[in-house]
Parts: C-alpha cells; structure tokens; sequence
C-alpha cells in the first residue's frame, strides 16, 4: 500500500514537471508577439519574462540538491508546488508587467524543486534495475511538455487566446499540487538527515578544479545559445526573417524540442560504444555550434531569406542534450564527495546563460528600430537578427575554446590504450597466420 501511494506520488510529480517545461518553454517565445501587443512594451521587457524565470531557477538549483538530501523529495516538492501553482495561476490575471515578474518568479522558484526530487524518490522507490527506465520514463513525459508548449500550445492560444489557455494550465497546476500535497501527508516519508547542512567548502573544490570552469562556461554557452532559440527568439525570427507563418514556426520549434528530448540518449549510447569516450562528441558538438550560427550570420548578413535556416536549428536542438555526458565527464573526472555540488553548479550554469543571454537579445532587438505592422505586431529586420546571431557567433567562439579543454578521464583513456593494444595483438596474430 505504502508503495502505490508513493508511486501516485512520483506520478503526480511527473505531471507537474510536464507543467514545468510547458512554462519553462512557452513563455515569451510562444507569445512574444501577443505580450508586446497586449502590454504594449518593446522587446527587452518582455525577454526579461524568460529571464526572471530563468535566474531563479538556477539560483534554487545550488540549494535543491542538499535539501532533497536532508528534508527528501516529497517534502521539497510539496514546498515548492505552492509557489508553482499560484504563480501559474497569477500571470494569466496580471496586467501590469511588475506583476507578471513576479509571477514568473514564483513558478521559478516552484519549478525548480521537482527535477532533482524526483530523481530522488524514483531511485527511492525503484530497484536499482529498474531505475534507468523509470528514470527515462519521467524526463521523457517531462520533455513532452516542452514539445506541447510550441505547436498545440500556439494552436491553443489562436483558438482560445493566451490568458485563457496559461489560466487554465495554471488550474490544473493547481489541483495537481494540491493531489500531491494531500497524497503525501499521508504518506510515509524519510526521517530528516540533521547531520547534512549546506557548507561552501565543496563548491571551492569544484571551483578549484580547472577541468570544471572550461566545462561550466562551455555547457553554459551551448546550452545558452540553443535554448534562447528554442524559448525566447527562435519563434518570431522565423516568422520575420525566414516568412514562415506562425502555426508552422511553432511546429519546427516543436520538432527542435522533440530532437532535444532524443538526442540525450543517442549521445548516450554512442559515447558507450565508443568504450565511454565523451570529449569528442563535446567538441564536436562545440563545432556545431560554432558553425551553425556562423552560417545564420552569413545569411543575415547577405539578406538570403532561406528555409536552410530552420533545417540548421534543427541540428542546433539535436546537439544540444549534453547531460548524458556532462553529468557522467563530472563524475569521471571530481572527487565523489563534490560531484552532487558539480552538477549542481553545471546546471545553475545552464539557466544562468539562458537568462542573461535572453536579457542580451531583449537589448539588442531595440538598437534598430522594428516595423509596426497593421495588427499591431512589431516586426524586427534582418539587421536586429544579424547583431543577435553575430553576438552568439562570437559566444560560440568562446564555447569552441572552452570544449577544446576538455578531455575524458584517465580511466576512459585506459580503456582505449588497452583496446589499441588488443587491436595491435590482433593484427600481429593476423599478419603471423
């Protein structure tokens, strides 16, 4: 009995970290044109509703991990879900753009303590043979959201309008928080660990360690250019620039959010059959990055409005999932006792990037002034888009030194020396015979 409810509760948290990635995703980028018309403001305050979102997200994720390791899952999600639904429910009713950042920081914090909780209690509740797949199972109903918040979540918004469609997901964020909190009252939950306190020690070793510091800003800066795509810009450069209309601007935004959801696992199982090799695919990737918008810059630059653009952001999302083997490289290559702290700050990275590279496209957006069209919907040209992808061109620069630092563990390295020494043996034997 104990067991199905805490399962009920894993599943309930599952449903919310779907919730999560639709918030996480869909605003501003889904709406951009809609916010800037209803609230008549210009570019940089509304990237600034993704950023606010985004620095407290990551802010929360240097505490979440020690405090799911001394309070538990079920009690850090009840905490956080509170935030998480009335900040959903706030934005939708709000007028004022004070409002709507707070609201925004609210389901920050909110959203931020279900990750990490649920892969607590899932290897919790799950033998450890089955806790890959369970595990597998949540992200991937998790990343579905990000896929919902671009295609359906437009078509949605077109039919119904945007304050309708988040009220009515902030609803169901709500009852499904409530479903937790009353589900884990009673349920039985872990005795509060005392001994484990939060104590800055561990992050000045992984500080200390230089491999960490060009992993950190390369992961950063991938992860940065990609999502600032995927969740502030990418929707309405596409319909500016590229022409394409809104419905199917938002379908290659879905189709990037499902090839980041698969590219996690492909990574993962060739870095595998590479006898877990993962600084090539690192630096492969950093060379994607670098040359993808090195070619948007050059198409921008020389006016050529072509559906190439959306085909290279395509392989933007598909190299972008790096954590099946940033998080494994972390482990490989730091003391055990530091690598929860390493990972943590990896991903305080990645959402700190994204906020301030989303602040930084707000910015620029207004340096050349856009057209206002009979809608009321501003239009940027291609010279506000070419100073964006110039300025991600120079960051991927940046990222291509950082990965170039980087390199697999001494153990990896072992197993590729004695693989080259049985290759070696066999062509000998084969040469003999």
């Amino acid at each position: 009995m104990e067991k199905k409810k805490q399962i009920i509760l894993i599943t309930v948290g599952v449903i919310l970290y779907f919730f999560a990635n639709i918030q996480r995703v869909a605003i501003p980028g889904a709406v951009f044109d809609l916010l800037q018309r209803d609230l008549n403001a210009s570019a940089p305050y509304i990237t600034a509703l993704g950023s606010a979102f985004m620095y407290i997200y990551a802010i929360c994720q240097l505490f979440i991990g020690i405090s799911v390791d001394r309070f538990g899952g079920t009690r850090v999600i009840t905490f956080g879900s509170i935030f998480f639904f009335v900040g959903a429910i706030l934005f939708p009713i709000s007028n004022s753009l004070p409002l709507l950042y707070l609201s925004r920081i609210l389901v920050g914090i909110g959203s931020s303590t279900i990750y990490l909780s649920l892969i607590n209690e899932i290897k919790n509740t799950f033998s450890s043979k089955n806790f890959g797949l369970m595990l597998s199972v949540a992200l991937f109903v998790g990343y579905m959201g990000g896929i919902f918040a671009n295609a359906p979540f437009v078509l949605c918004v077109d039919k119904f309008g945007w304050r309708d469609v988040l009220l009515f997901i902030g609803i169901l964020t709500a009852a499904f928080s409530l479903l937790f909190i009353f589900v884990g009252m009673s349920t039985e939950k872990k005795k509060i660990n005392k001994k484990i306190k939060f104590n800055l020690e561990p992050f000045k070793k992984v500080l200390q360690n230089k491999h960490n510091i060009n992993l950190f800003i390369f992961a950063g800066v991938n992860y940065g250019i990609y999502y600032v795509l995927q969740t502030v810009i990418g929707l309405k450069f596409i319909e500016d620039f590229c022409g394409f209309s809104v419905n199917t601007a938002a379908l290659i935004l879905s189709c990037m959010a499902g090839l980041y959801s698969v590219s996690g696992p492909v990574f993962a199982f060739l870095s595998k059959a590479l006898y877990t090799r993962k600084a090539v695919f690192l630096k492969l990737v950093g060379c994607l990055c670098f040359s993808i918008t090195g070619l948007i810059s050059i198409f921008l630059l020389f006016d050529i409005n072509t559906k190439i653009i959306a085909m290279l952001m395509l392989i933007l999302a598909f190299s972008a999932s790096l954590s099946p083997l940033l998080v494994p490289l972390i482990h490989d290559t730091n003391k055990k006792e530091i690598t929860g702290t390493a990972v943590s700050m990896m991903t305080c990275m990645f959402y700190i990037f994204v906020g301030l590279f989303g602040n930084l496209t707000g910015i620029l957006m207004n340096v050349f002034p856009p057209e206002k069209m009979a809608n009321g919907v501003l239009k940027y040209n291609s010279h506000s888009y070419l100073l964006i992808f110039a300025v991600l061109f120079g960051l991927s620069i940046i990222s291509l030194y950082n990965v170039f630092k980087l390199s697999d563990s001494i153990k990896t390295r072992r197993l590729l020396h004695i693989r080259n020494i049985h290759n070696e043996k066999e062509q000998i034997s084969y040469v003999t015979h």
